[in-house]
């Protein structure tokens, strides 16, 4: 799928990929368990180019991670949370040589993915320094920036749906519905979605027209800050 030039932090990744994050521990770099009032850091000298290394995360408190390069090539790493709920929803906040705040009350799974590139080339050693964080934006479960989609019903469905997307603050958001190939089949929002909770329904049509095949979607809500995405069961 492509990145909106207007959609910071929103970069283009397969929903499978994200799935095998925490669920398959894939080469875990290092583990991570923070508490109020700590102030630490991890280094690395061992990531490759284009490559990633995974940082599991286990705390009861906010958390602010940041990363920073060795070098002056802070464009050739980005930081990625990867967050997922019992619910099983996922949502990834990324960010370039910035910060990331995190508050754990929201999840039951919290990583880091760290990914090297290769625009200004040759030196991918980095830090990553972890300290007290904030909690989530006063009055609602959702940090700053943050989208979260409620699971739809009906869940399966084969006619029409309904979900509703949460933001904190009012912000361009783009929804579109996935299927398992990693192919956007309709763009069901495009717009502003105002502070709190927005509803969106798909009727299981593609942009053509045409009913969709049966089988496993993801919503994908890509806002100016994060992305979140959902599974639904459409069956004809």
């Amino acid at each position: 799928m492509n990145k909106d030039s207007h959609l910071r932090g929103a970069g283009d990744y397969s929903y499978q990929e994200a799935d095998e994050y925490l669920v398959s521990s894939p080469g875990i770099f290092a583990s991570i368990s923070f508490k109020e009032g700590m102030d630490t850091s991890i280094s690395s000298t061992s990531l490759n180019r284009y490559a990633t290394e995974y940082i599991s995360l286990t705390s009861n408190d906010p958390i602010k991670c940041t990363i920073t390069p060795s070098s002056s090539n802070a464009e050739d790493l980005v930081l990625h949370a990867i967050l997922e709920t019992s619910s099983g929803s996922v949502t990834v906040i990324s960010e370039s040589n910035e910060s990331i705040n995190i508050d754990p009350a929201n999840y039951d799974r919290m990583g880091l993915a760290i990914v090297s590139q290769d625009t200004m080339g040759g030196d991918w050693d980095y830090s990553v320094s972890f300290e007290n964080g904030l909690a989530s934006v006063t009055g609602t479960s959702l940090q700053a920036g943050e989208i979260r989609i409620d699971s739809n019903y009906p869940n399966p469905f084969n006619g029409t749906t309904a979900f509703q997307i949460n933001v904190a603050e009012t912000q361009r958001v783009k929804v579109t519905m996935v299927n398992g190939r990693g192919h956007t089949v309709r763009t069901v929002f495009h717009g502003t979605a105002a502070a709190g909770g927005t509803v969106i329904t798909w009727d299981g049509r593609m942009d053509s027209g045409k009913r969709a095949p049966s089988g496993l979607y993801i919503v994908n809500a890509i806002g100016t800050e994060t992305t979140a995405a959902e599974k639904i069961l459409y069956l004809k």
